[in-house]
């Protein structure tokens, strides 16, 4: 090769490296020294943590297929404290709660006190043991002033409200529904902190047009997410479908993956009984935020959720249906015929495979309007709620008949297609 056309190659790739190296400097120079300060103030002001993401619960069908229990995706609120300093949390929190009473969407918190003065304890609202465990953490109590009831022998709901009160630090001058409100979304984020979480979900099911103003003000720690409700395709089979709701006892699910404090699961029936199968495998999401307004600047997922598993039940939801319907009016006859309310079951099982085809339990309840029917089903005498064909306890009926018609068959006595007639009466020989 000609040495001078080698040197002029090699001049060039030297002049092109040099180029490169002065570009790098050059943009060094200016991250680093002209526009450091910039750069140094949007890495101090942004910030980014890992999210665990629910996965949509598995849906339920009978034994022909037809969906009993599927989803509908919904828009949720979640409030993250990690994203408010503690000086600033009740004021962002107040913001929030005259946003939802102006659009009137209801807070959903976790603390188990009634709603309204004299705010006795209420367990359908939250978990007494959770509740326990935080008044301990904070030397209220100690584990010996519980009664069997799981709930503070030494403290009343309402002596609770007011050391509640004056822990967050909140103004005494609001009015009472708003300081209520307050303490139990107060409540909320520190219960759920104390079992590593900084995020806990209020509201659920919520508008577009609440969404859009969340996203246009200023509502610091609040997080638009999406997630799913349970849509009932029937109004049957109630007791055996069950329904699901928040947790109860955190220490059941702590060491599972993919549960939070948020987390929606089986309370009764399949819904419970299936838990694992429907619940599904929750993801991870990483969201960037500013650490000035508290707001998401973007999400970008690790890993994508999981939705459950769909679980086919023996059931035949129209023999369900035709099942119910009879007990109710047969129960209906009578009590109109006596005068004496009472409740009944009634099982159907395939005999060939033990399969269970309609399982009934009377009085029952609506899965749809079942959230708001839940007060008025909890003091009903006759107990709608309480599953008897699985949970009533009653005397056996005719046990030695199959007994004597297998002795029947087995000796020629009789066949499978012999009719016999029976008048209901027997005369005693002689």
């Amino acid at each position: 090769m000609d040495p001078k056309r080698f040197t002029r190659r090699l001049i060039a790739l030297g002049a092109a490296m040099f180029l490169c190296a002065l570009v790098f400097v050059i943009t060094l120079f200016d991250a680093q020294i002209v526009n450091g300060d910039d750069y140094l103030d949007k890495s101090i002001r942004t910030n980014a943590k890992t999210e665990t993401v629910k996965a949509s619960r598995g849906i339920l069908t009978d034994r022909n297929g037809k969906v009993l229990v599927s989803n509908r995706a919904v828009y949720t609120l979640n409030f993250d404290s990690s994203l408010v300093s503690s000086d600033e949390l009740n004021d962002a929190l107040l913001r929030v709660i005259e946003l939802m009473n102006a659009q009137g969407v209801e807070i959903k918190d976790t603390l188990p006190l009634a709603r309204t003065s004299p705010y006795t304890y209420d367990t359908a609202n939250g978990s007494a043991k959770t509740l326990v465990k935080y008044l301990v953490s904070l030397k209220w109590i100690n584990e010996k002033n519980v009664g069997d009831d799981g709930l503070p022998t030494t403290l009343t709901g309402s002596a609770l409200y007011l050391k509640l009160r004056s822990e967050y630090g909140i103004d005494e001058t609001l009015p009472n529904s708003t300081v209520r409100t307050l303490i139990g979304l107060r409540y909320s984020l520190a219960s759920a902190k104390m079992n590593g979480s900084t995020t806990f979900e209020f509201a659920s099911d919520v508008d577009v047009s609440l969404i859009s103003l969340i996203k246009d003000g200023n509502y610091a720690g609040v997080q638009v997410d999406t997630s799913s409700v349970r849509v009932y395709e029937t109004d049957y089979a109630a007791h055996v479908l069950g329904y699901t709701g928040s947790i109860q006892d955190w220490d059941d699910y702590k060491d599972k993956d993919g549960y939070t404090l948020a987390s929606t699961v089986g309370i009764s029936g399949v819904e419970n009984a299936f838990e694992d199968y429907l619940h599904g495998n929750a993801g991870k999401r990483l969201v960037t935020f500013d650490n000035d307004s508290g707001k998401i600047t973007g999400e970008l997922y690790s890993v994508e959720p999981k939705p459950g598993s769909t679980v086919a039940l023996t059931i035949d939801i129209d023999f369900q249906a035709q099942v119910e319907e009879a007990l109710k009016n047969t129960v209906s006859s009578m009590t109109k015929s006596d005068g004496i309310d009472r409740g009944a079951a009634v099982a159907v099982v395939q005999v060939g495979t033990g399969d269970v085809l309609a399982l009934a339990s009377y009085p029952t309840y609506s899965l749809s309007t079942f959230r708001q029917d839940l007060e008025e089903l909890s003091t009903d005498p006759l107990q709608p709620m309480w599953n008897r064909a699985t949970q009533g306890k009653y005397a056996p009926g005719s046990t030695l008949k199959p007994l004597t018609a297998i002795a029947a068959l087995e000796s020629g006595a009789t066949t499978v297609r012999e009719k016999i007639y029976d008048s209901g009466k027997w005369t005693y020989p002689g």
